[in-house]
């Protein structure tokens, strides 16, 4: 796959997250976006990005999001379409499971290549306040398939 459709890849990420923005006024549940900062253990990378969660139902959100990751040699860029789901009432702290579509694509050299799997994931959310911290473990599942840990925040950006 080639750099143009992973762009449109992500682009279409962000839009289904806006359009979601409608139904997440149903849910009472705000909508909220947010910076991350990933390790990748098997590229030995540390990656940036950013992420949307528009929450779709009382207990599943939508879950796009991009890392770029700064490995020593050439470049890497993650593009997720995950769904979460919380298995537990709401606390201050809220457990979630999640799975989805993910495309890598690898860059060095001159050459590149795109590989797509399956995310499995898991993380806690802090559930007050407007800025909420979060952790999650991810396991990719493809050809290359891979283990990362995110942290981040969610910024409510909808309504509470």
């Amino acid at each position: 796959m080639r750099a143009r459709n992973v762009t449109q890849f992500v682009m279409a990420a962000f839009i289904l997250a806006g359009a979601g923005a409608a139904g997440a006024q149903a849910t009472g549940r705000p909508t909220s976006v947010g910076p991350r900062v990933t390790y990748n253990f098997d590229a030995e990378a540390v990656g940036i990005g950013g992420h949307a969660l528009v929450p779709l139902s009382t207990n599943v959100d939508f879950y796009p999001s991009i890392d770029i990751f700064l490995p020593d040699n050439g470049s890497l860029l993650g593009a997720n379409l995950d769904f979460r789901v919380h298995p537990m009432p709401r606390d201050a702290a809220m457990l979630y499971l999640g799975a989805g579509l993910n495309l890598m694509r690898a860059s060095a050299g001159g050459s590149s290549n795109t590989e797509a799997g399956l995310n499995l994931l898991g993380g806690l959310e802090a559930r007050t306040g407007v800025i909420r911290p979060f952790g999650e473990l991810r396991l990719m599942v493809g050809d290359g398939s891979s283990v990362a840990l995110a942290g981040g925040l969610n910024i409510i950006i909808g309504r509470r």
